[in-house]
């Protein structure tokens, strides 16, 4: 069943944005600019009947820095494609990630000094939120508790430390970034604000 619906919506697909050529043994499958690429029927063919749960569990294992390579031979020479990140929900039919990674500027392990508000603290999961740009980040003390630092709750402040792109399955795709801070620095305190009192 699962092959029948993939065939169809594939073919369907196909019948929209292709054209045949030599003698209806390559298929030019259309892309977003308009070229066709073309590939052999038989090639299409074995796409099509391959169980998807294959494919898919193969793509898996594409990350960012991680690329999944399919060739063959043909004529004797390696013909040779390669899977991004970006390309393999083809194969895995994931949804397209409709949120993209904040602060791309902000790489794995860099060294940074941000500014911004702490928002919140979390003594069960030992974490803080810092309000930077519009996002809160997840901030992790490198080492203690965060209880030393209650005293910066709700304040402007500077975070000294560095940067994590860990997801919870300990791969370097998070979305967002996280802080591993060494120390904060208060850029105010409680005496500035306005007493509502």
């Amino acid at each position: 069943m699962i092959l029948k619906e993939r065939e169809h919506r594939f073919c369907s697909n196909v019948n929209t944005f292709s054209q045949f050529k030599d003698n209806n043994t390559s298929i030019g499958i259309r892309n977003s600019d308009g070229e066709y690429l073309y590939v052999p029927k038989q090639f299409l063919d074995f796409y099509v009947a391959t169980n998807p749960n294959l494919l898919a569990k193969i793509s898996e294992l594409v990350e960012e820095q991680r690329v999944l390579s399919i060739g063959v031979f043909q004529d004797g020479k390696l013909i040779e494609e390669k899977v991004s990140k970006k390309y393999r929900r083809i194969f895995t039919h994931e949804e397209v990630d409709q949120e993209e990674i904040l602060f791309p500027e902000l790489k794995h392990g860099q060294n940074a000094v941000l500014e911004g508000e702490i928002t919140r603290g979390n003594e069960m999961s030992n974490t803080m939120g810092f309000g930077y740009q519009g996002h809160i980040l997840t901030c992790l003390p490198e080492s203690g508790s965060i209880v030393r630092f209650k005293l910066t709750l709700f304040l402007k402040c500077r975070i000294h430390g560095f940067i994590s792109r860990l997801d919870d399955q300990g791969r370097f795709n998070a979305r967002k970034p996280k802080i591993i801070f060494t120390h904060i620095e208060p850029l105010e305190n409680d005496a500035d604000e306005p007493s509502l009192f």
